[in-house]
């Protein structure tokens, strides 16, 4: 008897998302680099990136032997979506630089900004009501007044359909009522089946937005208060990026905004080499940011004072700075690339606004 043939299932793949939606979703703080610049990678980076806790000293002894960074091209960018999780990610395709010169790409091919219409959007993190699977979802006003088609507040018992499209094109059926003491906007009808396919919890966040001066669609987009992109960023993989880079070879990599501890390993060139001309010395005063994962307020300044540097052709985490920050009574020591750095001695007006330790101190 001949077996029968049992096909193999093909696992979801990531869905391709517009550049503007995926902003919105992962957060204007989010920069990406552009297509065709020149940029810098950082091994050391790359490897913090894939690890769920900071990585040991037996891991970071893979990068013995490879350059501590490497100029790069940026050759292509995939904006994408986790088919499982929703959050959002890139893929970008690094092309070593190996002759000090940087290649311009012909004008109709250049691509510095993300084309298409502009976008407005309005957030919400969650809370036990709306992540109960057999509840509502309480809207705030603003996206009731600048996302939704406006209700009729005049009548007896206002409502309206709403067709919302998620970041994979599925199309969700929504009803969006206002009542209740106080009377509020709530969406009710099927709001249960979209908490519980994308398997939302209290924390979670939810985007919607629409393109702007427009009455058309409308779109939702999740960022997860538990962060899951890092899991799926093996080292292994890692290494095999380190290695092409090592050998001028084009490589890929994965950009996770939203893992826990997120590090832009992937710096734009200026300012990197805007930094290098930076005189950093012990007893230097700086400042920085540092986003917040459990406070109201998103972002913390933070002053500090360099205590001690490494070796200056390993830049990351290069500083040691004394942290202070006198309206909490904290104090401690971090080690920092300086890249992430304002200084206070010395007015510049550079920056690296996505701080490479923002959210992994302990």
């Amino acid at each position: 008897m001949v077996e029968p043939k049992i096909s193999a299932i093909s696992p979801p793949q990531p869905s391709r998302v517009e550049p503007k939606l995926w902003q919105y979703c992962a957060g204007h703080s989010v920069k990406i680099p552009k297509l065709h610049s020149k940029v810098y990678y950082f091994p050391q980076g790359h490897l913090e990136h894939a690890c769920l806790n900071f990585p040991n000293t037996e891991t970071l002894s893979l990068l013995d032997g490879h350059r501590p960074f490497n100029p790069c091209i940026v050759s292509a960018v995939d904006y994408l979506a986790d088919p499982h999780t929703d959050e959002v990610f890139v893929k970008l395709l690094l092309t070593p630089i190996t002759d000090g010169c940087v290649h311009e790409p012909p004008a109709e091919v250049r691509e510095d900004e993300p084309k298409g219409d502009e976008f407005v959007s309005s957030g919400k993190t969650l809370t036990l009501s709306d992540a109960n699977n057999g509840g509502a979802f309480s809207v705030p006003r603003s996206c009731a007044t600048s996302i939704f088609p406006q209700l009729d507040l005049e009548t007896k018992q206002p409502s309206q359909e709403l067709s919302v499209t998620d970041i994979h094109g599925k199309i969700w059926e929504f009803r969006h009522v206002y009542r209740g003491t106080p009377l509020r906007h709530l969406i009710t009808t099927n709001w249960s089946k979209f908490v519980d396919e994308k398997k939302l919890v209290c924390g979670d966040s939810v985007i919607f937005m629409k393109k702007k001066n427009s009455f058309g669609d409308i779109f939702v987009g999740i960022r997860r208060h538990t962060k899951f992109g890092a899991a799926k960023i093996t080292k292994e993989s890692v290494m095999e990026a380190v290695e092409l880079a090592n050998k001028n070879i084009a490589f890929e990599v994965e950009y996770h905004p939203t893992v826990e501890g997120f590090c832009d390993f992937v710096v734009d060139a200026k300012v990197v080499e805007d930094a290098m001309k930076i005189n950093w010395n012990c007893g230097m005063k700086i400042k920085f940011s540092l986003k917040n994962e459990d406070s109201s307020k998103r972002w913390s300044v933070f002053k500090g004072t360099i205590s001690a540097l490494s070796a200056p052709n390993r830049p990351w985490r290069m500083l040691e700075v004394f942290i202070y920050k006198l309206d909490h009574l904290l104090y401690y020591m971090q080690y920092f690339c300086f890249i992430n750095i304002i200084t206070i001695e010395v007015d510049i007006n550079m920056i690296f606004h996505n701080l490479m330790m923002r959210g992994s101190l302990n």
